[in-house]
């Protein structure tokens, strides 16, 4: 992982966004995708669906994860 990423994370993240990063994170395929639904998500975590998408895109915008152009789905920074 990225030492600038662990940096935004311990300076910048709130809760609900340190929850999901972790859950996306228990999701991590083989090669370091993420494929799960923001449902799944919310459900497992027993948060608004609309609080999960609100961090995802949160993590996108601090560069924590990207976002798979050609599929959608979300992969941690390198």
């Amino acid at each position: 992982m990225n030492q600038a990423a662990l940096l935004t994370i311990a300076n910048e993240l709130n809760h609900d966004q340190m929850r999901v990063l972790m859950a996306l994170l228990a999701d991590l395929d083989y090669d370091n995708y993420i494929q799960v639904a923001q449902m799944d998500i919310a459900d497992a975590l027993k948060m608004q669906k609309t609080n999960v998408s609100r961090a995802i895109k949160n993590l996108i915008d601090f560069s924590i994860i990207l976002k798979d152009p050609r599929s959608g789905g979300a992969k941690p920074t390198d």
